[in-house]
Order: structure tokens, then sequence, then C-alpha cells
């Protein structure tokens, strides 16, 4: 499937429905004739799947690069939710901008 963002500024969004059965997304920007890559999650803690997660075990997420000097991780970009609620947590993101921990 391809679909274009809604651009507002420097922000670009993209809004999918959840499908029943399982689904994966690549992201890509395209600049010229050849894509350009973007910052991707590397690795998660913890990771998909991972059992015997409690709720008060901390979310961090490893990007590919540092995220731009403009990036905002706030409480409205960076959140977990459980039965379409979020549950309250404080999104911090580390000094280099390659990690983002959800405490």
């Amino acid at each position: 499937m391809t679909q274009e963002p809604q651009t507002q500024g420097t922000r670009r969004t993209l809004v999918l429905t959840p499908a029943a059965a399982q689904r994966f997304y690549r992201l890509r920007q395209v600049g010229g004739n050849e894509p350009t890559a973007l910052t991707t999650i590397a690795e998660s803690s913890p990771s998909g799947g991972e059992s015997g997660v409690a709720v008060t075990r901390e979310t961090i997420m490893r990007f590919s690069a540092p995220l731009a000097n403009d990036a905002m991780v706030g409480p409205d970009t960076f959140f977990a939710e459980f039965s379409g609620r979020r549950l309250l947590a404080r999104p911090e993101l580390s000094s280099d901008r390659r990690t983002a921990t959800l405490f």
C-alpha cells in the first residue's frame, strides 16, 4: 500500500487503521531519484513478544541515528496505552538524541 503523509510545517503525519492481521510497514523518504534513509528504531526494550513485562518497567527505544535537533519527544508523541487508554508515563530523550525512554 502506498500512502502519502500529510504535511504541516516540518511535521509529516501518516494515519493507519489497524487491521485484524499482523502487518509490517516500511517508511522511507524519497529525495531525487533514490530513497533517503530515515531514522528508525534499531532496538527496543522490552522487545516484541517478550513475556513477563510489568507496566512499571521502563520502555526504551534506541534509534539508528540521532533525532533531529527540533524533534520533540513528549507525552503526545511517545506514550503507552492499554485498552484504549494512555498509561501515566514520562518520556525522556537522551542527550545524544539516540535513545528515548518512557518511565
